[in-house]
Protein backbone atom coordinates (compact mmCIF):
# COMPACT_ATOMS: atom_id res chain seq x y z
CA UNK A 1 0.00 0.00 0.00
CA UNK A 2 2.66 2.49 1.10
CA UNK A 3 4.61 1.43 -2.33
CA UNK A 4 1.53 2.05 -4.42
CA UNK A 5 1.27 5.28 -2.65
CA UNK A 6 4.78 5.89 -3.19
CA UNK A 7 4.66 5.13 -6.93
CA UNK A 8 1.45 7.68 -7.26
CA UNK A 9 3.70 10.14 -5.31
CA UNK A 10 5.87 9.71 -8.36
CA UNK A 11 3.50 10.11 -10.60
CA UNK A 12 2.12 13.38 -9.62
CA UNK A 13 5.49 15.03 -9.49
CA UNK A 14 6.60 13.64 -13.17
CA UNK A 15 2.89 15.17 -14.37
CA UNK A 16 3.95 18.22 -12.33
CA UNK A 17 7.54 18.45 -13.94
CA UNK A 18 5.83 18.02 -17.35
CA UNK A 19 3.04 20.55 -16.48
CA UNK A 20 5.75 23.11 -15.40
CA UNK A 21 7.97 22.40 -18.30
CA UNK A 22 4.85 22.55 -20.79
CA UNK A 23 4.27 26.36 -18.89
CA UNK A 24 7.65 27.20 -19.33
CA UNK A 25 7.76 26.17 -23.07
CA UNK A 26 4.51 27.84 -23.58
CA UNK A 27 5.72 31.31 -21.82
CA UNK A 28 9.28 30.99 -23.72
CA UNK A 29 7.12 30.70 -26.78
CA UNK A 30 4.77 33.42 -25.92
CA UNK A 31 7.79 35.74 -24.78
CA UNK A 32 9.42 34.56 -28.34
CA UNK A 33 6.27 35.92 -29.83
CA UNK A 34 6.06 38.88 -28.34
CA UNK A 35 8.91 40.58 -28.87
CA UNK A 36 8.67 39.98 -32.81
CA UNK A 37 5.46 41.70 -32.12
CA UNK A 38 7.48 44.92 -30.52
CA UNK A 39 7.18 47.01 -33.15
CA UNK A 40 3.28 47.10 -33.52
CA UNK A 41 3.04 47.07 -29.66
CA UNK A 42 5.00 49.91 -29.21
CA UNK A 43 3.35 52.23 -32.33
CA UNK A 44 -0.09 50.79 -30.67
CA UNK A 45 0.87 52.37 -27.41
CA UNK A 46 1.57 55.34 -28.62
CA UNK A 47 -1.25 56.05 -30.83
CA UNK A 48 -3.90 54.81 -28.69
CA UNK A 49 -3.80 58.08 -26.01
CA UNK A 50 -4.74 60.30 -29.25
CA UNK A 51 -8.00 58.61 -29.37
CA UNK A 52 -9.14 60.03 -25.92
CA UNK A 53 -7.71 63.55 -26.67
CA UNK A 54 -10.48 66.45 -26.58
CA UNK A 55 -13.04 64.42 -24.43
CA UNK A 56 -13.55 64.89 -20.21
CA UNK A 57 -10.83 63.71 -18.06
CA UNK A 58 -13.33 61.78 -16.40
CA UNK A 59 -14.33 59.67 -19.04
CA UNK A 60 -10.38 58.58 -19.80
CA UNK A 61 -10.19 55.34 -18.38
CA UNK A 62 -13.61 53.92 -18.55
CA UNK A 63 -13.09 54.64 -22.91
CA UNK A 64 -9.96 53.33 -22.68
CA UNK A 65 -11.52 49.89 -20.92
CA UNK A 66 -13.97 49.82 -23.15
CA UNK A 67 -11.35 49.91 -26.09
CA UNK A 68 -9.09 47.46 -24.43
CA UNK A 69 -12.16 44.66 -23.83
CA UNK A 70 -12.95 45.38 -27.93
CA UNK A 71 -9.15 44.28 -28.45
CA UNK A 72 -9.33 41.27 -27.07
CA UNK A 73 -12.34 40.82 -28.52
CA UNK A 74 -10.74 41.06 -31.60
CA UNK A 75 -8.14 39.07 -31.34
CA UNK A 76 -9.87 36.48 -29.08
CA UNK A 77 -13.11 36.04 -31.18
CA UNK A 78 -11.95 36.63 -34.49
CA UNK A 79 -8.87 36.83 -35.54
CA UNK A 80 -7.22 33.89 -33.05
CA UNK A 81 -9.85 31.24 -34.80
CA UNK A 82 -8.84 32.39 -38.52
CA UNK A 83 -5.15 32.58 -37.67
CA UNK A 84 -5.17 28.70 -36.56
CA UNK A 85 -7.47 27.40 -38.91
CA UNK A 86 -4.90 28.95 -41.83
CA UNK A 87 -1.99 27.40 -40.03
CA UNK A 88 -3.48 24.04 -40.15
CA UNK A 89 -5.12 23.72 -43.41
CA UNK A 90 -3.32 26.19 -45.18
CA UNK A 91 -0.30 27.25 -44.02
CA UNK A 92 1.15 28.96 -46.80
CA UNK A 93 -1.38 31.50 -46.78
CA UNK A 94 -0.54 32.81 -43.32
CA UNK A 95 3.10 33.40 -44.81
CA UNK A 96 1.14 35.24 -47.66
CA UNK A 97 -0.72 37.41 -45.36
CA UNK A 98 2.68 37.94 -42.91
CA UNK A 99 4.05 39.41 -46.26
CA UNK A 100 1.14 41.32 -46.87
CA UNK A 101 1.09 42.60 -43.12
CA UNK A 102 4.70 43.56 -43.04
CA UNK A 103 3.81 45.62 -46.06
CA UNK A 104 1.10 47.35 -44.43
CA UNK A 105 3.73 48.08 -41.53
CA UNK A 106 6.58 49.42 -44.17
CA UNK A 107 3.71 51.79 -45.15
CA UNK A 108 2.69 53.17 -42.04
CA UNK A 109 6.16 53.68 -40.98
CA UNK A 110 7.13 55.27 -43.88
CA UNK A 111 4.01 57.07 -43.63
CA UNK A 112 4.96 58.69 -40.35
CA UNK A 113 8.38 59.72 -41.80
CA UNK A 114 7.29 61.52 -44.61
CA UNK A 115 4.34 63.37 -42.82
CA UNK A 116 6.98 64.35 -40.73
CA UNK A 117 9.55 65.79 -42.79
CA UNK A 118 6.56 67.62 -44.75
CA UNK A 119 5.30 68.60 -41.16
CA UNK A 120 1.94 67.54 -42.58
CA UNK A 121 -1.01 67.12 -39.82
CA UNK A 122 -3.94 67.22 -42.45
CA UNK A 123 -3.68 63.68 -43.23
CA UNK A 124 -4.36 62.28 -40.16
CA UNK A 125 -7.19 60.26 -38.77
CA UNK A 126 -8.94 63.17 -36.56
CA UNK A 127 -12.57 61.88 -35.51
CA UNK A 128 -14.78 65.20 -35.82
CA UNK A 129 -15.71 65.93 -32.00
CA UNK A 130 -18.94 65.63 -31.02
CA UNK A 131 -20.93 65.80 -27.42
CA UNK A 132 -21.89 63.32 -24.88
CA UNK A 133 -22.10 59.57 -25.81
CA UNK A 134 -22.17 60.46 -29.34
CA UNK A 135 -17.89 61.95 -28.97
CA UNK A 136 -17.65 58.20 -26.85
CA UNK A 137 -18.94 56.06 -29.20
CA UNK A 138 -17.69 57.60 -32.26
CA UNK A 139 -13.96 57.36 -30.36
CA UNK A 140 -14.29 53.70 -29.42
CA UNK A 141 -15.63 52.44 -32.45
CA UNK A 142 -12.92 54.31 -34.35
CA UNK A 143 -10.07 53.20 -32.18
CA UNK A 144 -11.61 49.13 -32.30
CA UNK A 145 -11.45 49.36 -35.95
CA UNK A 146 -7.77 50.07 -35.85
CA UNK A 147 -7.10 47.73 -33.26
CA UNK A 148 -8.26 45.14 -35.29
CA UNK A 149 -5.73 45.80 -37.92
CA UNK A 150 -2.90 46.39 -35.67
CA UNK A 151 -4.45 43.12 -33.20
CA UNK A 152 -4.26 41.13 -36.50
CA UNK A 153 -0.60 41.77 -36.95
CA UNK A 154 0.29 41.23 -33.96
CA UNK A 155 -1.43 37.79 -33.96
CA UNK A 156 -0.34 36.96 -37.23
CA UNK A 157 3.01 38.09 -36.18
CA UNK A 158 3.24 35.62 -32.93
CA UNK A 159 1.57 32.72 -34.64
CA UNK A 160 4.51 32.67 -37.76
CA UNK A 161 6.64 32.16 -34.65
CA UNK A 162 5.16 29.04 -33.13
CA UNK A 163 3.51 27.69 -36.36
CA UNK A 164 5.98 24.21 -35.90
CA UNK A 165 4.13 23.68 -32.12
CA UNK A 166 1.15 21.30 -31.99
CA UNK A 167 -2.61 22.80 -32.55
CA UNK A 168 -3.31 23.03 -29.07
CA UNK A 169 -0.07 24.08 -28.00
CA UNK A 170 0.17 27.23 -30.60
CA UNK A 171 -3.58 28.21 -29.28
CA UNK A 172 -2.73 28.39 -26.27
CA UNK A 173 0.18 30.80 -26.62
CA UNK A 174 -1.80 32.55 -28.98
CA UNK A 175 -4.60 33.49 -26.43
CA UNK A 176 -1.48 34.00 -23.87
CA UNK A 177 0.14 36.52 -26.32
CA UNK A 178 -2.91 38.23 -26.78
CA UNK A 179 -3.98 38.98 -23.23
CA UNK A 180 -0.22 40.01 -21.96
CA UNK A 181 -0.04 42.48 -24.88
CA UNK A 182 -3.43 44.14 -24.39
CA UNK A 183 -2.71 44.51 -20.79
CA UNK A 184 0.38 45.78 -21.45
CA UNK A 185 -0.60 48.21 -24.23
CA UNK A 186 -4.18 49.59 -22.76
CA UNK A 187 -1.95 49.27 -18.95
CA UNK A 188 0.47 52.11 -20.30
CA UNK A 189 -2.08 53.70 -22.11
CA UNK A 190 -4.00 54.62 -18.92
CA UNK A 191 -0.85 55.61 -17.42
CA UNK A 192 0.22 57.77 -20.07
CA UNK A 193 -3.19 59.46 -20.50
CA UNK A 194 -3.90 60.39 -16.70
CA UNK A 195 0.09 61.00 -15.85
CA UNK A 196 -0.67 64.86 -16.55
CA UNK A 197 -3.74 64.88 -13.93
CA UNK A 198 -1.20 63.00 -11.29
CA UNK A 199 1.56 65.77 -12.35
CA UNK A 200 -0.88 68.81 -12.23
CA UNK A 201 -2.44 67.59 -8.96
CA UNK A 202 1.41 67.37 -7.45
CA UNK A 203 1.75 70.98 -9.14
CA UNK A 204 -1.12 71.77 -6.68
CA UNK A 205 0.93 70.90 -3.73
CA UNK A 206 2.95 72.78 -1.08
CA UNK A 207 6.12 71.33 -1.35
CA UNK A 208 8.60 72.64 -3.55
CA UNK A 209 9.68 69.04 -5.10
CA UNK A 210 5.72 67.94 -5.55
CA UNK A 211 5.90 70.80 -7.90
CA UNK A 212 9.21 70.59 -9.53
CA UNK A 213 8.06 66.34 -9.80
CA UNK A 214 5.02 67.82 -11.29
CA UNK A 215 6.02 70.30 -13.85
CA UNK A 216 8.27 66.82 -15.07
CA UNK A 217 5.54 64.89 -15.11
CA UNK A 218 3.49 67.39 -17.24
CA UNK A 219 6.26 68.71 -19.27
CA UNK A 220 7.73 65.04 -19.98
CA UNK A 221 4.98 63.05 -20.89
CA UNK A 222 4.60 64.88 -24.30
CA UNK A 223 8.17 63.85 -25.16
CA UNK A 224 7.67 60.16 -24.13
CA UNK A 225 4.85 59.96 -26.49
CA UNK A 226 7.19 61.35 -28.92
CA UNK A 227 9.93 59.35 -28.39
CA UNK A 228 7.16 56.24 -28.64
CA UNK A 229 6.15 57.17 -31.95
CA UNK A 230 9.72 57.30 -33.55
CA UNK A 231 10.78 54.30 -31.54
CA UNK A 232 7.69 52.31 -32.47
CA UNK A 233 8.01 53.97 -36.49
CA UNK A 234 11.95 52.22 -36.11
CA UNK A 235 10.42 48.88 -34.73
CA UNK A 236 7.82 48.91 -37.90
CA UNK A 237 9.73 49.47 -40.83
CA UNK A 238 12.75 46.95 -38.88
CA UNK A 239 10.49 44.29 -38.50
CA UNK A 240 8.38 45.09 -41.48
CA UNK A 241 11.44 44.74 -43.66
CA UNK A 242 12.56 41.58 -41.79
CA UNK A 243 9.26 39.96 -42.39
CA UNK A 244 9.35 40.98 -46.08
CA UNK A 245 13.05 39.07 -46.84
CA UNK A 246 12.26 35.91 -44.63
CA UNK A 247 9.15 35.42 -46.46
CA UNK A 248 10.71 36.23 -49.94
CA UNK A 249 12.97 33.51 -49.06
CA UNK A 250 10.05 31.01 -47.94
CA UNK A 251 8.22 31.54 -51.19
CA UNK A 252 11.51 30.67 -53.00
CA UNK A 253 12.83 34.47 -53.63
CA UNK A 254 16.29 33.53 -51.80
CA UNK A 255 18.53 36.95 -52.64
CA UNK A 256 17.29 39.20 -50.37
CA UNK A 257 17.89 36.83 -47.51
CA UNK A 258 21.37 36.26 -48.92
CA UNK A 259 22.12 39.77 -48.91
CA UNK A 260 21.24 39.95 -45.51
CA UNK A 261 22.77 36.73 -44.49
CA UNK A 262 25.94 38.24 -46.36
CA UNK A 263 26.24 41.06 -44.21
CA UNK A 264 25.95 40.10 -41.47
CA UNK A 265 28.43 37.21 -41.65
CA UNK A 266 30.97 40.40 -43.02
CA UNK A 267 30.91 41.58 -39.46
CA UNK A 268 29.74 38.73 -36.97
CA UNK A 269 33.80 37.53 -36.47
CA UNK A 270 35.01 40.77 -35.09
CA UNK A 271 36.10 40.28 -31.96
CA UNK A 272 33.99 41.28 -29.01
CA UNK A 273 31.35 43.04 -30.78
CA UNK A 274 30.79 41.36 -34.02
CA UNK A 275 27.64 39.65 -32.34
CA UNK A 276 26.10 43.46 -31.89
CA UNK A 277 27.03 44.38 -34.99
CA UNK A 278 25.57 41.29 -36.87
CA UNK A 279 22.07 42.10 -34.47
CA UNK A 280 22.61 46.13 -35.81
CA UNK A 281 23.22 44.95 -39.56
CA UNK A 282 20.35 42.81 -39.78
CA UNK A 283 18.53 45.55 -37.91
CA UNK A 284 19.64 48.47 -40.21
CA UNK A 285 18.72 46.39 -43.49
CA UNK A 286 15.51 45.27 -42.11
CA UNK A 287 14.60 48.64 -41.39
CA UNK A 288 15.97 50.01 -44.75
CA UNK A 289 13.87 47.64 -46.65
CA UNK A 290 11.32 48.42 -45.34
CA UNK A 291 11.70 52.20 -46.01
CA UNK A 292 12.27 51.84 -49.42
CA UNK A 293 9.08 49.65 -49.66
CA UNK A 294 6.88 52.04 -47.41
CA UNK A 295 8.13 54.70 -49.83
CA UNK A 296 6.82 52.67 -53.03
CA UNK A 297 3.49 51.71 -51.44
CA UNK A 298 2.80 55.39 -50.69
CA UNK A 299 3.84 56.22 -54.13
CA UNK A 300 1.59 54.06 -55.22
CA UNK A 301 -1.08 54.68 -53.07
CA UNK A 302 -0.94 58.85 -53.93
CA UNK A 303 -0.86 57.58 -58.09
CA UNK A 304 -4.05 55.84 -57.17
CA UNK A 305 -5.85 58.38 -54.97
CA UNK A 306 -4.78 61.21 -57.98
CA UNK A 307 -6.38 58.79 -60.40
CA UNK A 308 -9.75 58.10 -58.81
CA UNK A 309 -10.02 61.93 -58.13
CA UNK A 310 -9.14 62.36 -61.73
CA UNK A 311 -12.27 60.62 -62.48
CA UNK A 312 -14.45 61.92 -60.27
CA UNK A 313 -13.69 65.54 -60.81
CA UNK A 314 -15.06 65.69 -64.86
CA UNK A 315 -14.24 68.65 -67.12
CA UNK A 316 -14.21 71.88 -65.45
CA UNK A 317 -13.47 70.36 -62.21
CA UNK A 318 -10.67 70.32 -59.11
CA UNK A 319 -9.46 68.45 -56.69
CA UNK A 320 -7.09 68.78 -53.94
CA UNK A 321 -7.08 70.92 -50.49
CA UNK A 322 -8.83 74.21 -50.56
CA UNK A 323 -6.28 77.27 -51.02
CA UNK A 324 -6.89 80.87 -49.50
CA UNK A 325 -8.69 82.06 -52.50
CA UNK A 326 -11.06 79.63 -52.92
CA UNK A 327 -12.56 79.95 -49.51
CA UNK A 328 -13.60 83.93 -50.15
CA UNK A 329 -17.17 82.62 -50.96
CA UNK A 330 -17.64 80.98 -47.67
CA UNK A 331 -17.90 83.70 -45.50
CA UNK A 332 -19.71 86.76 -45.34
CA UNK A 333 -16.74 90.18 -45.12
CA UNK A 334 -18.32 93.09 -43.01
CA UNK A 335 -16.67 96.01 -41.65
CA UNK A 336 -18.59 98.26 -38.70
CA UNK A 337 -17.93 100.74 -36.60
CA UNK A 338 -16.75 100.11 -32.95
CA UNK A 339 -14.80 102.34 -30.10
CA UNK A 340 -13.65 104.68 -32.13
CA UNK A 341 -12.53 102.35 -35.41
CA UNK A 342 -13.78 100.50 -38.31
CA UNK A 343 -13.40 96.59 -37.62
CA UNK A 344 -13.57 94.72 -40.51
CA UNK A 345 -14.85 90.89 -40.11
CA UNK A 346 -15.81 87.79 -41.67
CA UNK A 347 -18.69 85.78 -40.37
CA UNK A 348 -19.13 82.08 -41.48
CA UNK A 349 -21.90 79.04 -40.47
CA UNK A 350 -24.84 78.90 -38.23
CA UNK A 351 -25.35 77.85 -34.29
CA UNK A 352 -23.95 79.38 -30.85
CA UNK A 353 -21.45 82.40 -31.43
CA UNK A 354 -17.73 81.89 -31.65
CA UNK A 355 -15.67 84.71 -31.82
CA UNK A 356 -11.96 84.18 -32.63
CA UNK A 357 -8.75 86.56 -32.78
CA UNK A 358 -5.67 86.03 -34.67
CA UNK A 359 -2.40 86.84 -33.25
CA UNK A 360 -0.24 90.41 -33.34
CA UNK A 361 1.06 91.09 -37.16
CA UNK A 362 -1.34 88.62 -38.52
CA UNK A 363 -5.01 89.00 -39.84
CA UNK A 364 -8.63 87.12 -39.91
CA UNK A 365 -7.10 85.73 -43.17
CA UNK A 366 -4.60 83.13 -40.88
CA UNK A 367 -7.76 82.07 -38.76
CA UNK A 368 -9.84 81.47 -42.13
CA UNK A 369 -9.28 77.49 -42.21
CA UNK A 370 -9.93 76.76 -38.58
CA UNK A 371 -12.99 79.00 -38.50
CA UNK A 372 -14.36 77.04 -41.82
CA UNK A 373 -14.09 73.79 -39.11
CA UNK A 374 -15.54 75.34 -36.98
CA UNK A 375 -19.01 76.77 -39.05
CA UNK A 376 -19.88 73.45 -39.45
CA UNK A 377 -21.76 73.51 -36.07
CA UNK A 378 -21.23 77.12 -34.76
CA UNK A 379 -21.46 81.28 -36.08
CA UNK A 380 -18.14 82.14 -36.15
CA UNK A 381 -17.17 85.91 -36.07
CA UNK A 382 -13.23 86.68 -37.41
CA UNK A 383 -12.15 90.06 -36.78
CA UNK A 384 -9.40 91.88 -38.08
CA UNK A 385 -7.80 93.64 -34.92
CA UNK A 386 -7.56 97.24 -34.36
CA UNK A 387 -4.75 98.38 -36.71
CA UNK A 388 -4.52 95.20 -38.16
CA UNK A 389 -6.12 93.32 -41.90
CA UNK A 390 -8.20 95.75 -42.75
CA UNK A 391 -9.45 97.38 -39.81
CA UNK A 392 -7.95 100.76 -39.14
CA UNK A 393 -6.86 102.64 -36.25
CA UNK A 394 -7.41 106.20 -35.92
CA UNK A 395 -5.83 106.62 -32.44
CA UNK A 396 -2.54 105.51 -33.06
CA UNK A 397 -2.54 103.43 -29.95
CA UNK A 398 -2.66 100.06 -29.30
CA UNK A 399 -3.13 98.08 -26.22
CA UNK A 400 -4.81 94.76 -25.43
CA UNK A 401 -7.09 96.46 -23.03
CA UNK A 402 -8.14 98.78 -25.83
CA UNK A 403 -8.25 95.72 -28.36
CA UNK A 404 -10.36 93.62 -25.50
CA UNK A 405 -12.62 96.76 -25.41
CA UNK A 406 -12.91 96.60 -29.63
CA UNK A 407 -13.87 92.82 -29.15
CA UNK A 408 -17.01 93.79 -26.45
CA UNK A 409 -18.24 96.68 -28.46
CA UNK A 410 -18.48 94.17 -31.69
CA UNK A 411 -20.31 91.57 -29.10
CA UNK A 412 -22.86 94.25 -28.24
CA UNK A 413 -23.05 95.55 -32.05
CA UNK A 414 -23.57 92.14 -33.33
CA UNK A 415 -26.03 91.66 -30.52
CA UNK A 416 -24.23 88.26 -29.56
CA UNK A 417 -25.56 86.24 -26.74
CA UNK A 418 -22.57 85.64 -24.35
CA UNK A 419 -20.24 84.19 -27.33
CA UNK A 420 -17.13 81.74 -26.74
CA UNK A 421 -14.24 84.43 -27.10
CA UNK A 422 -10.51 83.25 -27.54
CA UNK A 423 -7.65 83.70 -29.72
CA UNK A 424 -3.99 82.34 -30.12
CA UNK A 425 -1.19 84.36 -29.08
CA UNK A 426 -2.05 87.89 -28.97
CA UNK A 427 -5.55 86.93 -29.61
CA UNK A 428 -5.32 84.47 -26.78
CA UNK A 429 -3.92 87.87 -24.43
CA UNK A 430 -7.29 89.58 -25.73
CA UNK A 431 -9.07 86.96 -24.52
CA UNK A 432 -7.05 86.92 -20.86
CA UNK A 433 -7.99 90.72 -20.45
CA UNK A 434 -11.80 90.49 -21.47
CA UNK A 435 -12.18 87.65 -18.91
CA UNK A 436 -10.66 89.54 -16.11
CA UNK A 437 -12.68 92.90 -17.53
CA UNK A 438 -15.95 91.40 -18.79
CA UNK A 439 -16.38 88.60 -16.63
CA UNK A 440 -19.98 88.51 -17.81
CA UNK A 441 -19.00 88.57 -21.70
CA UNK A 442 -18.71 85.67 -22.68
CA UNK A 443 -19.70 81.83 -21.71
CA UNK A 444 -16.23 80.23 -22.40
CA UNK A 445 -12.44 81.43 -23.39
CA UNK A 446 -9.79 80.18 -25.55
CA UNK A 447 -7.03 81.56 -23.82
CA UNK A 448 -3.96 79.70 -26.50
CA UNK A 449 -0.53 80.43 -27.04
CA UNK A 450 -0.50 83.45 -24.29
CA UNK A 451 0.66 84.29 -21.08
CA UNK A 452 0.19 85.89 -17.99
CA UNK A 453 3.78 87.50 -16.66
CA UNK A 454 5.70 88.39 -19.93
CA UNK A 455 8.42 86.19 -20.54
CA UNK A 456 11.43 86.65 -20.87
CA UNK A 457 12.24 84.41 -23.72
CA UNK A 458 9.76 86.47 -25.29
CA UNK A 459 11.55 89.46 -24.91
CA UNK A 460 14.35 88.15 -26.88
CA UNK A 461 12.74 86.52 -29.04
CA UNK A 462 10.81 90.22 -29.63
CA UNK A 463 14.30 91.51 -29.64
CA UNK A 464 15.74 89.57 -32.27
CA UNK A 465 13.20 90.49 -34.99
CA UNK A 466 13.78 93.79 -34.64
CA UNK A 467 11.33 95.05 -31.87
CA UNK A 468 13.94 96.90 -29.90
CA UNK A 469 11.94 99.30 -27.48
CA UNK A 470 8.43 100.93 -27.85
CA UNK A 471 8.05 103.05 -30.68
CA UNK A 472 11.67 101.96 -32.28
CA UNK A 473 11.79 99.50 -35.10
CA UNK A 474 15.14 98.19 -36.56
CA UNK A 475 13.61 98.23 -40.04
CA UNK A 476 16.37 96.03 -41.52
CA UNK A 477 16.51 93.38 -38.82
CA UNK A 478 12.57 93.65 -39.02
CA UNK A 479 12.26 92.81 -43.05
CA UNK A 480 15.29 90.13 -43.08
CA UNK A 481 12.55 88.31 -39.66
CA UNK A 482 9.78 88.18 -42.28
CA UNK A 483 9.89 84.57 -42.95
CA UNK A 484 8.17 84.57 -39.21
CA UNK A 485 4.88 85.93 -40.63
CA UNK A 486 5.15 83.38 -43.96
CA UNK A 487 7.17 85.88 -46.05
CA UNK A 488 7.00 89.44 -46.68
CA UNK A 489 4.58 88.56 -49.94
CA UNK A 490 2.37 87.05 -47.54
CA UNK A 491 1.99 89.84 -44.42
CA UNK A 492 1.83 92.39 -47.05
CA UNK A 493 -1.76 90.26 -48.21
CA UNK A 494 -2.75 90.16 -44.55
CA UNK A 495 -2.37 94.49 -44.83
CA UNK A 496 -3.87 95.54 -47.71
CA UNK A 497 -3.49 99.29 -46.82
CA UNK A 498 -0.65 99.93 -49.23
CA UNK A 499 2.61 99.67 -49.51
CA UNK A 500 5.11 100.08 -46.31
CA UNK A 501 2.16 99.84 -43.97
CA UNK A 502 3.44 96.00 -42.64
CA UNK A 503 6.25 98.71 -41.01
CA UNK A 504 3.94 100.99 -39.72
CA UNK A 505 1.74 97.97 -37.92
CA UNK A 506 5.36 96.62 -36.83
CA UNK A 507 5.98 100.51 -34.98
CA UNK A 508 2.39 100.41 -33.70
CA UNK A 509 3.35 96.59 -32.08
CA UNK A 510 6.47 97.28 -30.50
CA UNK A 511 3.96 99.60 -27.81
CA UNK A 512 1.96 96.61 -27.51
CA UNK A 513 4.52 93.48 -27.09
CA UNK A 514 7.38 96.02 -25.02
CA UNK A 515 4.73 97.13 -22.56
CA UNK A 516 4.45 96.51 -18.90
CA UNK A 517 1.42 94.60 -18.92
CA UNK A 518 2.00 91.75 -16.30
CA UNK A 519 -1.08 90.53 -14.34
CA UNK A 520 -0.66 89.27 -10.85
CA UNK A 521 -1.88 86.04 -10.25
CA UNK A 522 -4.43 87.40 -8.23
CA UNK A 523 -5.72 89.21 -11.53
CA UNK A 524 -6.38 85.50 -12.48
CA UNK A 525 -9.41 84.70 -10.27
CA UNK A 526 -10.96 87.68 -11.29
CA UNK A 527 -11.88 85.39 -14.53
CA UNK A 528 -15.00 83.19 -13.14
CA UNK A 529 -15.93 82.25 -17.08
CA UNK A 530 -14.62 78.54 -18.08
CA UNK A 531 -11.32 79.00 -19.69
CA UNK A 532 -8.98 77.04 -22.01
CA UNK A 533 -5.75 77.13 -21.31
CA UNK A 534 -3.92 75.63 -24.34
CA UNK A 535 -0.19 75.83 -25.37
CA UNK A 536 2.35 73.88 -27.31
CA UNK A 537 4.88 72.12 -25.08
CA UNK A 538 7.88 73.65 -27.70
CA UNK A 539 6.52 77.50 -27.54
CA UNK A 540 9.28 78.76 -27.53
CA UNK A 541 8.44 82.19 -27.00
CA UNK A 542 5.96 80.96 -24.10
CA UNK A 543 7.31 78.06 -20.63
CA UNK A 544 4.61 75.86 -19.92
CA UNK A 545 5.10 76.89 -16.48
CA UNK A 546 2.64 79.74 -17.45
CA UNK A 547 -0.26 77.83 -19.10
CA UNK A 548 0.19 75.83 -15.62
CA UNK A 549 -0.21 78.78 -13.47
CA UNK A 550 -2.93 79.86 -15.36
CA UNK A 551 -4.45 76.82 -14.67
CA UNK A 552 -4.26 76.45 -11.34
CA UNK A 553 -5.24 80.65 -10.01
CA UNK A 554 -8.48 80.41 -12.66
CA UNK A 555 -11.24 78.86 -11.19
CA UNK A 556 -13.01 76.98 -14.39
CA UNK A 557 -9.87 76.70 -15.80
CA UNK A 558 -9.24 73.48 -18.47
CA UNK A 559 -5.51 72.90 -19.44
CA UNK A 560 -4.65 71.43 -22.71
CA UNK A 561 -0.73 70.86 -23.81
CA UNK A 562 0.02 69.61 -27.00
CA UNK A 563 2.96 67.53 -27.64
CA UNK A 564 5.56 68.20 -29.93
CA UNK A 565 4.07 71.70 -30.91
CA UNK A 566 5.22 75.15 -31.16
CA UNK A 567 4.05 78.28 -31.71
CA UNK A 568 1.63 77.91 -34.49
CA UNK A 569 -0.48 75.27 -33.40
CA UNK A 570 -3.93 76.66 -35.37
CA UNK A 571 -1.53 77.01 -38.77
CA UNK A 572 0.06 73.44 -38.82
CA UNK A 573 -2.29 71.32 -36.78
CA UNK A 574 -5.39 73.03 -37.73
CA UNK A 575 -7.34 69.64 -37.15
CA UNK A 576 -6.14 68.91 -33.77
CA UNK A 577 -6.37 72.43 -32.96
CA UNK A 578 -10.25 72.77 -33.91
CA UNK A 579 -10.97 69.02 -32.67
CA UNK A 580 -9.71 70.69 -28.56
CA UNK A 581 -11.68 73.50 -29.25
CA UNK A 582 -14.85 71.82 -30.50
CA UNK A 583 -14.23 69.55 -27.58
CA UNK A 584 -14.68 72.82 -25.04
CA UNK A 585 -17.31 74.27 -27.06
CA UNK A 586 -19.65 71.32 -27.14
CA UNK A 587 -18.94 70.87 -22.91
CA UNK A 588 -19.62 74.62 -22.06
CA UNK A 589 -22.32 75.21 -24.85
CA UNK A 590 -25.15 75.12 -22.03
CA UNK A 591 -23.63 77.29 -19.79
CA UNK A 592 -25.71 80.09 -20.50
CA UNK A 593 -29.04 77.84 -19.90
CA UNK A 594 -27.64 76.35 -16.93
CA UNK A 595 -27.19 80.18 -15.57
CA UNK A 596 -30.44 81.74 -16.33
Amino acid sequence: MAGGLVGLLDDVAALAKLAAASIDDVGAAASRASMKAAGVVIDDTAVTPTYVQGLAAKRELPIIKRIATGSIRNKLLFILPAALVLSEFAPTFVEIILILGGSFLCYEGGHKIVHAIKHDDHDHDVPAAAKGPDAEEATVSGAIRTDFILSAEIMVISLKEVIDEGFVARGIILVVVAVFITVIVYGLVALIVKMDDIGLSMVERDSASAQKIGRGLVTGMPKVLTWLSIIGTAAMLWVGGHILFVGADELGWHWPYSLVHDAEHAVQDIANIGGVLSWLTNTAISAAIGLVWGVILIALAAMRRSEVGSSRSGPGRTTGEPKMADMAGTHSPTVVDVNGMSMYYEERGEGPPVVLMHGGMGSSLRMRPAAEILSSRYRVITPDSRAHGRSNNPSGELSYAVMADDIAALIEALDLDRPFVGGWSDGGQVALEIGMRYPDLSRGLIVAGAYYALPGQLVDTIWGMGFEGQGVLNTEVFEGSLDVYGGGDYLKALHPQGPGYHQTLAMQVTHLWLNDHDYQLDDLAKITAPTLVLLGDRDEPIPVEQAFHMYNHISAAELAVVPATGHDLPYTKTELFTRILLAFFDQHVDTVADQS
